[in-house]
C-alpha cells in the first residue's frame, strides 16, 4: 500500500510538472509579440515616399542610379494605414531582403532599418523586403521592381 501510494504521488508530481512545461495554444499571441504589429511599409530616399506597400498591394518602382547607389529607410504603417514609431514595433524584429530575378544590384544594411541599394548594371529585379523575428518572417513585401539606368 505504501508503495502504492508513492508511486501515484510520484505520477502525479511528473504529470503535473509536464503539463506545467507545455505550452498553452489558446494563449493570446501578443503575450509573445508585444508592440504594434507592422501591415506594411514605405520605402523612403532623402525624405521622399518612393514605394508604398500597404494591404498586400503595392504602388510605384525603385528607380536606382547605374553604378550609384539609393539610401531607402523604412516607415511602417499599422493596419489602418497609420505611420508609426519603430519603437513601437514588435520585440525581436530584423531586416531582410531578397534578391530574385537578374543580379543587377546589391543591397546592404546601412541601420536597424536602413539600407543601401547599389546599381551594378542596367536591367530591371525584384527586391522583397522581409521583417524576420528569429527563424520565421512576420511581414515580408510583395516583389519591388527595382529599375537600374
Amino acid at each position: 500500500m505504501i508503495f502504492y501510494r508513492r508511486f501515484l504521488a510520484i505520477g502525479l508530481c511528473l504529470i503535473a510538472g509536464w503539463l506545467a512545461g507545455c505550452d498553452n495554444p489558446v494563449e493570446n499571441d501578443d503575450e509573445h509579440h508585444p508592440g504594434v504589429e507592422v501591415a506594411g511599409v514605405i520605402l523612403i530616399s532623402d525624405g521622399e515616399d518612393l514605394v508604398r506597400v500597404e494591404g498586400g498591394q503595392l504602388a510605384d518602382t525603385l528607380f536606382v542610379p547605374l553604378e550609384g547607389a539609393l539610401d531607402v529607410e523604412l516607415a511602417f504603417l499599422d493596419e489602418d494605414g497609420q505611420r508609426f514609431d519603430e519603437h513601437d514595433l514588435e520585440e525581436g524584429l530584423a531586416l531582410a531582403w531578397e534578391i530574385s530575378g537578374e543580379p543587377v544590384v546589391t543591397v546592404r544594411s546601412t541601420g536597424a532599418w536602413t539600407f543601401e541599394v547599389q546599381g551594378d548594371e542596367s536591367g530591371e529585379t525584384a527586391l522583397r523586403i522581409l521583417l524576420m523575428h528569429g527563424d520565421h518572417h512576420d511581414f515580408t513585401t510583395p516583389d519591388v521592381t527595382v529599375v537600374v539606368g
